[in-house]
């Protein structure tokens, strides 16, 4: 019974981590995408002051 929920927990946490480290990519790369966007909208900030 113990084995058994040891490779449940463990395959749990490598579900878990895995889904935390690609939802940290996309939102990155969302991060990006809205950066550049706001950059090309404004000319950047520093240009304007």
């Amino acid at each position: 019974m113990g084995y058994l929920w040891r490779v449940r927990l463990s395959s749990f946490a490598a579900g878990a981590s895995t889904a935390s480290a690609v939802g940290f990519l996309l939102l990155y790369k969302d991060h990006l995408l809205a950066r550049a966007a706001i950059a090309r909208q404004g000319g950047g900030c520093q240009k304007n002051f």
